[in-house]
């Protein structure tokens, strides 16, 4: 009689466990916040892309190459539940390096050779029928995956992420990008591929 109480009592402390390491996980990434985060720092890197080409426009002779990007606002949040931000120095000069593919990267995107994977990368979806178009395309693919797998690692180091939560974080970017992204974009959703 005494081991079926004893039993039950395991059992009310194993699921008490499962409970108290779900409701970490929830604290621990905070869903809202961090796609805020992520749509605010892909908006920014279509500003800075932006910015970029009308400096080039009208550049001055007195202007330092690149400071435009000083002014950018990497927008700490903070909600009830938690502070997420994407505001660390690396974050901001990975950000610098996709404003400057980031035109290449749509052209592709639009041809459809470039999709957005829902892992948060690119992935060649189409090879070019020129080979010069084909090395590029894969060059950029390769350029840019680095600089998104750095930023994920930094920002998950930054905001005390559990590495546990990659996938999360990627998919909240991977929306944010695809939300960016040009008409024609291949897209992965749910394990199938559309155009944007």
């Amino acid at each position: 009689m005494k081991s079926v109480g004893y039993f039950k009592k395991i059992i009310l402390i194993g699921v008490c466990g499962i409970l108290a390491s779900c409701i970490t996980v929830n604290v621990n990434f905070p869903e809202a916040a961090v796609q805020k985060a992520a749509d605010d720092y892909v908006k920014e890197l279509y500003k800075a892309k932006q910015e970029s080409e009308e400096k080039q426009n009208t550049s001055s002779l007195f202007e330092i190459p690149g400071t435009h990007f000083a002014s950018l606002s990497l927008f700490p949040i903070a909600h009830a539940q938690a502070e997420f931000s994407i505001k660390s120095e690396k974050a901001k000069a990975i950000q610098v390096k996709q404003a400057k593919r980031l035109d290449k990267i749509d052209r592709f995107k639009k041809k459809g050779l470039i999709g957005e994977a829902e892992n948060g990368l690119l992935v060649v979806k189409k090879e070019s029928s020129k080979k010069i178009e084909k090395k590029r395309v894969d060059q950029l693919v390769s350029e840019e995956n680095a600089d998104r797998e750095m930023l994920y690692e930094e920002v998950m180091s930054s905001n005390g992420i559990d590495a546990s939560q990659s996938a999360r974080l990627r998919k909240s970017f991977h929306q944010s990008f695809v939300n960016a992204s040009p008409a024609g974009t291949p897209v992965e959703s749910g394990g199938s591929w559309t155009n944007k």
